[in-house]
Order: structure tokens, then C-alpha cells, then sequence
């Protein structure tokens, strides 16, 4: 991925929303499922002792708010001691290891204060309730005897709670829906990494150095410029058709090869509609099916193939005769690829077809052709050598960036007067440019 703006940063959020949306709320779910499983209502206890103002106490001599707070501290570690628990565990008759005790007990001195506060955390209030009770009871015993502190008072017994605490469900929730919210927006920009295809207009532009000549959108029915001719995507191919027109008149140009380094069987599609679209003006247009490989250009026209490119290259036969005019235009002519033979690359490559394109080329005002993938077959660099001009197709999506330069390196190196880059299949809201035509469209046909 090459450096991105705040703006693109939006775009991929916006793309991904469902993703992050997905496992955002999926997160919550997960803790929120935890939680139910895991929990266990949990109480606290607690007790305030007081330890009063000692004064002139025998033995220590210093600052008296000194010898106060070191009192205090020792008296807190005594509350802790494995001797006053022991006890504690002898009186209640409770079955506990000291640690278990301990690890429920928290012990707090109120800053600049002499209390001290004597609280426990655990899932049987009766027990806890007696339990801090009985530590109060014991640790102010061993006070008087280990430091000699006499002055000690409760203030505060322990009281059996009337309610469990707060779960912490509520925090655990938010804090589930901002990991969740995290590692969506984090796999979002990570697909986007791995992510090399190409998908809007500023993908062209950013990697393949290319002109954009038409922007097509996702569509599901192939003869849209017949079948749907006041349809958005009718209205695209004639912007492609007006954007052609023009390359040509200025690079003086009648022959052009439509291919694509990328396999993609919906790149056809896009060659007859063009044909279908340009020859609705009052230009005379020869399509010609040059994948003699999978040819597929007659079956949009419920054409027969037993004759064409192939019998006018293989055999003495004139290609006036296999040309087929289209049935309601008049200024469409078809020449079908003909049987599929072995030797194609051999036919492609021939005298005869410089020839025939020659031919035709004084015949016709355009010439289209059909050719298929750059990837694996050297079919379409052979036609590019006898063509005025390529045209690369683009699929939104499905065209990996890497094998897209390959394939323009490919042409480029033969024969360099590349018109530009169709890019099919696009998605309204996903292609800014496509987004703003369309809009203009159904402004301007009241839609």
C-alpha cells in the first residue's frame, strides 16, 4: 500500500464498515457472554478501627505524629500476620488456608488520619462479616501485646451487606466494544494492505500511469446499450464512445485491439457493447472476434461460427463472404472468429492478416477487436502489432495491480500508443468519479 490521505483513511473505513460494525459488536457479545457465565455475585465487609492520640508513649522518643504513623503501619502489617490468622481460623472454625484469608483481605490507612480501615472481598457475606469481625477482635489483642498500643477502638463493627457489589458488567461491555471497535478498524487497513486489486479511478491513476478513457458500472445484464438504452450504463458506453471518437480524430487512429492483462470473460461483454454503441452514430464499425482461442463475440448476436477470421486466414476464401451485417443496425458488421484451429498464433502473425486489416481499414471507419488476455497467450501482443491503437479493460475489483503493469509493459514494448484504461464493473459508491456521473445522470433524466 503507498502513502494515503486523511481522506483515503475515511474511504477504507467507509468501505469496511460492516466489517468493523461485525466485529465490534461481535466483541460485546463475547464479553458480554463471558461475563454471564463467569459471574458470581461478590460482597464487601469492612470495619473502622481507631488507634487514639498516643502520647508520651513509653519507650520511643521523636516527633509525636512520627511515632503515631509507624504505630499505625505496624499495626496493620499485625492485622496481615499469619499469627492472627491462625487464631482467627481457630475461633471461627473455618477451614482456610492463611493465603486464601490474606488474598481476600485488604487493609487501608486513611491518610492523615489514625483509622484504619479492615476489608474483605468474597461471595458469602455471613463468612466475610465474621470473619473481618474476628480479625478485628484478634489483631487488636496481639497490638497490645507485640507493640504494647492499648488506645485502640473499633469504630466501625462489620456489618452483613444488604447488597452485592457492582459486577463491573457495564465497564466490561465498554471496554469489549473498544477492542472490538480497535481490531476491526485494524484489519480493515490490514486487508486494505493485502488488498492489491484495483478499485476506483484514483487506483489507475496512483499505480498505472494509464489515461482513464470510460468508467463502466456493475452491471448484471450483458446488452445494456440495446436491451436498456437510456439506462445509466447505456449513457457510459456512449461517454466512452464520445471519449474514443475523439482519440482518434487526433492520433488518427481506425484500428483498435480491446484486451486486457487480466483474464476476465466479462471483458467480451464490454467489447460488443462498445461495437453496439459506436455504430449507433453514423459511423460504419467491423467487429472482429480475434480470441481464436474461446471466442465468444456470435453468441451476443445468436451468430453462427462455422465461418470466419480463421477460413479467411486459413483458406482462399474472400472475407466479404463471412462478414455478417447485425440485424437493426445496419452500421454493425461482424466478423466471428471462425473454427478454433491449433495453429492461431501462426494465422494471427501472417502477411494475410496485415493484409485484411489493411483491407477492411479503407472499408470501414472503425475497427474493433476482440483479444484475448495478455496473461499465458502471446495472441493479443501479435494483434497489437497490426493495430493503430490498444485499449486496455480494467475490472474493479478482479485486475491485480502487478499483473496489470506486466501486461501494459508487454503492450507498451511493441506498441506503445495505448489510448488509455476502460474500468468496468464499478460500484456507484465506491468510485468517487462514477458516484458523480451517476448523480448528474439522474439529475438530467428525472429519476
Amino acid at each position: 500500500m503507498e502513502e494515503m490521505d486523511l481522506k483515503d483513511c475515511f474511504i477504507i473505513l467507509n468501505n469496511k464498515k460492516k466489517l468493523i460494525i461485525g466485529i465490534t459488536i461481535l466483541s460485546i457479545l463475547l464479553v458480554g457472554i463471558f461475563n454471564y457465565l463467569t459471574f458470581s455475585p461478590k460482597y464487601e465487609v469492612s470495619a473502622k478501627v481507631m488507634l487514639n492520640e498516643l502520647e508520651d508513649f513509653e519507650g520511643l522518643e521523636g516527633d509525636q505524629s512520627y511515632i503515631n504513623r509507624t504505630l499505625i503501619n505496624n499495626y496493620s502489617e499485625i492485622i496481615k500476620s499469619e499469627i492472627v490468622m491462625d487464631e482467627v481460623k481457630k475461633n471461627l472454625e473455618v477451614e482456610l488456608k492463611y493465603e486464601e484469608i490474606v488474598e481476600k483481605l485488604d487493609v487501608e490507612i486513611l491518610p492523615e488520619t489514625n483509622f484504619i480501615i479492615i476489608k474483605a472481598i468474597g461471595s458469602n457475606p455471613k463468612n466475610l462479616t465474621s470473619i473481618v469481625n474476628e480479625i478485628t477482635k484478634t489483631s487488636i489483642k496481639y497490638a497490645k501485646k507485640l507493640i504494647h498500643v492499648k488506645n485502640i477502638k473499633v469504630v466501625d463493627k462489620a456489618q452483613l451487606p444488604d447488597a452485592p457489589m457492582k459486577s463491573g458488567f457495564k465497564k466490561n461491555i465498554t471496554i469489549g466494544g473498544i477492542v472490538g471497535l480497535s481490531l476491526g478498524i485494524f484489519l480493515a487497513f490490514f486487508l486494505e494492505y493485502l488488498n492489491d486489486t484495483i478499485r476506483t479511478s484514483k487506483d489507475i491513476k496512483r499505480y498505472l500511469d494509464l489515461p482513464i478513457v470510460g468508467i463502466l458500472p456493475f452491471v448484471k445484464k450483458e446488452l445494456v446499450t440495446k436491451k436498456e438504452p437510456k439506462s445509466f450504463a447505456a449513457e457510459s458506453y456512449r461517454s466512452l464512445k464520445t471519449n474514443i471518437n475523439y482519440l482518434k480524430v487526433e492520433n488518427q487512429i481506425k484500428s483498435i485491439l480491446i484486451t486486457s492483462p487480466t483474464l476476465n470473460e466479462e471483458n467480451v461483454t464490454v467489447v460488443v457493447n462498445l461495437a453496439i454503441s459506436m455504430a449507433q452514430g453514423d459511423e460504419k464499425i467491423l467487429l472482429i472476434d480475434g480470441d481464436l482461442r474461446k471466442p465468444n463475440v456470435h453468441k451476443f448476436f445468436d451468430m453462427e461460427n462455422n465461418y470466419g477470421l480463421s477460413n479467411v486466414l486459413n483458406e482462399d476464401i474472400n472475407y466479404k463472404e463471412v462478414i455478417k451485417e447485425v440485424k437493426n443496425n445496419s452500421n454493425l458488421d461482424i466478423l466471428t472468429s471462425g473454427p478454433i484451429l491449433s495453429r492461431s498464433i501462426e494465422l494471427l502473425n501472417s502477411k494475410d492478416m496485415k493484409s485484411f486489416i489493411n483491407k477492411v481499414s479503407n472499408e470501414y471507419d472503425t475497427i474493433i477487436i476482440n483479444g484475448p488476455s495478455l496473461g499465458g497467450v502471446s495472441d493479443s501482443i501479435l494483434l497489437s502489432t497490426i493495430v493503430d491503437s490498444i485499449l486496455l479493460i480494467c475490472t474493479s475489483g478482479q485486475s491485480k495491480v502487478n499483473e496489470f503493469r506486466i501486461g501494459k509493459d508487454l503492450i507498451n514494448n511493441i506498441n506503445p500508443n495505448i489510448l488509455g484504461i476502460v474500468l468496468n464493473g464499478v460500484k456507484n459508491d465506491k468510485d468517487t468519479y462514477s458516484k458523480y456521473l451517476y448523480n448528474n445522470y439522474l439529475y438530467y433524466n428525472d429519476i
